[in-house]
């Protein structure tokens, strides 16, 4: 991954963004794989790493998490994260940096969630974080973007400052994500996938530290309509 103060996401404005994301409907896919997620784990202490502008932590429920860290690199979307989860004060912590070499607080997490993050940085190294993070019955969910012939990585939209992130990213097919983890302790108990009207296929994979007592992942295929 380049260093922050050459990262092509600092190249990438939040408008564009934001904008970009809902124009190819992968914000609404990523929320609705969150929301899977987290509905499941109704974790006590979250950790959403690439959080950006905040749109996964918006979900939590104040009820059932009493600690919400954000982790992103771009600190203009941090303050745009800051300012939309007020509601979440002060169970929010924001954290700028490189999810690499940043700092969280010094807690073990329930669930630790890091969307279309794989793709620009070293898994092993991430995934190794991760497991030092995690409480012993915790778990670990990526988003990450299947590589397809005649996809483009990036879609085309009137957005062109997102186009700086197709040199960057290296897609990854999720049986690799999963061997990545289990190099770094962390077992895959179940993956979903989720295709978008793109073509892009994005796959939710759920890693634990412990093996599950099955024998057979869960597999799951949604057709993301939006």
């Amino acid at each position: 991954m380049a260093s922050i103060e050459r990262n092509p996401w600092l190249q990438v404005p939040v408008g564009d963004y934001e904008a970009h994301m809902s124009a190819i409907g992968q914000s609404a896919a990523l929320r609705d794989l969150f929301s899977r997620i987290y509905d499941e784990r109704r974790p006590r202490r979250l950790a959403v790493l690439g959080c950006t502008t905040g749109s996964d932590l918006l979900r939590v429920d104040p009820a059932v998490t009493e600690l919400a860290v954000g982790v992103d690199l771009n600190p203009g979307y941090l303050e745009i994260a800051k300012g939309r989860l007020t509601a979440l004060a002060p169970r929010l912590h924001l954290v700028h940096g490189d999810v690499l070499h940043a700092e969280l607080p010094p807690v073990l997490f329930d669930l630790v969630h890091a969307a279309l993050l794989l793709e620009y940085v070293d898994p092993l190294s991430l995934f190794r974080r991760v497991y030092e993070w995690l409480s012993p019955e915790g778990a670990c969910s990526v988003i990450s973007q299947e590589p397809m012939a005649g996809v483009p990585a990036v879609s085309a939209t009137e957005y062109q400052s997102l186009q700086i992130l197709s040199g960057q990213m290296v897609l990854r097919k999720a049986e690799e994500i999963a061997t990545l983890a289990d190099q770094a302790g962390l077992n895959l108990v179940s993956r979903r996938a989720a295709d978008l009207p793109s073509g892009k296929s994005l796959v939710l994979s759920s890693f634990e530290k412990v093996r599950p007592s099955r024998t057979e992942v869960r597999e799951v295929r949604d057709s993301a309509g939006t």
